[in-house]
């Protein structure tokens, strides 16, 4: 099994209530991993992500495209200003890599 998207067989008749590309997930990590996301509240890192990629990646398609997909908790990164005071960030965990970049995601909205 390859780790690009369309390896997986998909049935034609199942009818998924979001239409979202594979080509769209893989494009999101290729921008995750060329910014070299950080590992998040699991501690997960790129490089254990990319043990299994392929799974990875389908896993993250198919609950998006299902509707069953429900962001899991952040990371918070507290980040110096420079007016003073440290405000925390929150940065999405290695399951979340479809948004990791800060880019849009399916709807648009930016992170």
């Amino acid at each position: 099994m390859g780790d690009q998207p369309g390896d997986r067989e998909e049935s034609r008749m199942s009818c998924k209530p979001y239409d979202i590309p594979k080509a769209l997930i893989w494009e999101a990590w290729l921008h995750v991993k060329a910014n070299q996301g950080a590992a998040g509240i699991d501690a997960e890192t790129i490089e254990r992500f990319e043990e299994k990629l392929g799974d990875n990646l389908y896993k993250v398609w198919n609950r998006m495209s299902s509707g069953s997909y429900f962001p899991p908790a952040v990371k918070a990164v507290p980040i110096p200003k420079k007016s003073g005071g440290v405000p925390d960030i929150g940065y999405p965990n290695g399951d979340r890599q479809d948004r990791a970049d800060g880019g849009e995601d399916v709807a648009g909205a930016t992170a």
